[in-house]
């Protein structure tokens, strides 16, 4: 089962639900948001960062400079409460070093930081 997460820069940080999003700021450079990234989730951005059976993490970027970033996060076997928890702290880093704020695709509900 996976997770789809896009992360962008709104112009507006308060913004909570991803449809209300009218203009965005670019997150950084490729290789910036490529190391930043790569910080929180070594390998994202080359096939997957694993995390164990707990969950594993990809990433694309869009743009140069990149406008958005689209994580996929993949449960594992080993998927709990604190998998979640240990999960939400890293993309919630990831999101203050570069400014932006993460969405949930399924429901556009904001869910970092």
């Amino acid at each position: 089962m996976s997770f789809d997460i896009i992360i962008l820069k709104p112009t507006d940080s308060r913004i909570d639900d991803i449809s209300a999003v009218e203009d965005v700021t670019p997150l950084g450079a490729t290789d910036f948001v490529t190391k930043v990234f790569n910080n929180f989730f070594s390998g994202c951005t080359e096939g997957a960062f694993t995390s164990g059976d707990d969950f594993s993490v990809e990433l694309m970027l869009s743009g140069e400079p990149v406008e958005s970033a689209h994580l996929t996060l993949q449960f594992g076997q080993s998927w709990t409460d604190e998998s979640e928890r240990k999960f939400q702290v890293m993309l919630a880093e990831a999101c203050r070093v570069l400014g932006g704020v993460a969405f949930a695709v399924s429901d556009n509900s904001r869910i970092a930081p």
